[in-house]
């Protein structure tokens, strides 16, 4: 399982349905605030159409499952201090190493679940297990059912990062599946906080597939995920662009989510649907 150079970001195009050139109204419903969508509603008709509002919280679901397979190897960089700083080995995860040239040979045993000195309010159990490239700082790690907080999923981490006294910045491909069957794919830059586990994901290009819906590629820009336990890697600020088929002239319409700070605590955010004004979407 040799890797030198991060492996590039896959771009995969994608399909779902989608009514054309919805025009974005007020739902003036007494139990909704004024140009809220709810699920809940029951006065007015929605703006959006069923699959459009299901899109929703799968792609915000996306951005988090990327930030947890990131988070799952943020301790590599720990591997760092403890092999080449003289520092304490964490508590958790439990490190495994062994020497292969310019390679370690590195597993990350998260046991029965535990937090670690990045993300102490999240819980991570199972193991990853890979090579960890030190000459040039790239990584290609596999799991397997690795468990983070409440999402189970099996896959692969690759490519590069270059630690710096604050952050973390990783240029990586991610890959997984989750319990459910739902893949999550694609590449991205990934900026992670030492201090908090503050994570931004940019210039991403992410495959979603295909379980809830049929498969869809999301752009993610500037995206910044909450790690904290109430918040779960829920994003918080940030743009996810991705288009869905118009099942009335089989276009294509263009659908704009912009996470806000209420969408890691009710899943709330703002969307827009082509050329029309962004609504406050609450599930």
């Amino acid at each position: 399982m040799k890797m030198r150079h991060p492996i590039p970001c896959m771009i995969l195009a994608t399909w779902a349905f989608i009514g054309c050139n919805t025009v974005i109204v007020p739902n003036t419903n007494d139990n909704s605030n004024s140009g809220n969508v709810n699920s809940n509603d029951n006065g007015g008709e929605s703006p959006l159409s069923d699959l459009q509002a299901r899109s929703i919280a799968p792609v915000t679901e996306a951005a988090a499952v990327v930030a947890k397979a990131v988070a799952s190897i943020a301790a590599v960089n720990e591997v760092q201090d403890v092999l080449f700083g003289g520092a304490a080995l964490p508590a958790c995860p439990q490190l495994v190493s062994e020497l292969d040239g310019d390679t370690i040979l590195l597993t990350l045993d998260y046991g029965g679940g535990c937090g670690t000195a990045m993300y102490p309010e999240a819980s991570f159990a199972g193991t990853v297990g890979g090579d960890y490239f030190f000459a040039v700082n790239a990584v290609e790690f596999l799991f397997t059912d690795l468990a983070v907080n409440e999402t189970v999923m099996s896959g692969r981490v690759a490519g590069g990062f270059a630690p710096a006294a604050d952050r973390v910045t990783y240029a990586v491909n991610v890959s997984t599946t989750l319990a459910d069957g739902t893949t999550v794919s694609g590449g991205a830059t990934i900026v992670v906080e030492s201090s908090t586990g503050t994570t931004t994901i940019s210039d991403a290009t992410i495959t979603l597939g295909p379980a809830a819906m049929d498969t869809m590629g999301i752009v993610l820009e500037d995206v910044v995920v909450d790690a904290s336990a109430a918040g779960d890697f829920k994003p918080r600020s940030g743009v996810a662009r991705y288009d869905l088929t118009n099942e009335t002239n089989d276009g294509m319409d263009a659908i704009r989510l912009e996470f806000v700070e209420d969408t890691p605590v009710d899943g709330s955010l703002e969307i827009s649907i082509n050329s029309a004004d962004a609504i406050l979407f609450a599930p």
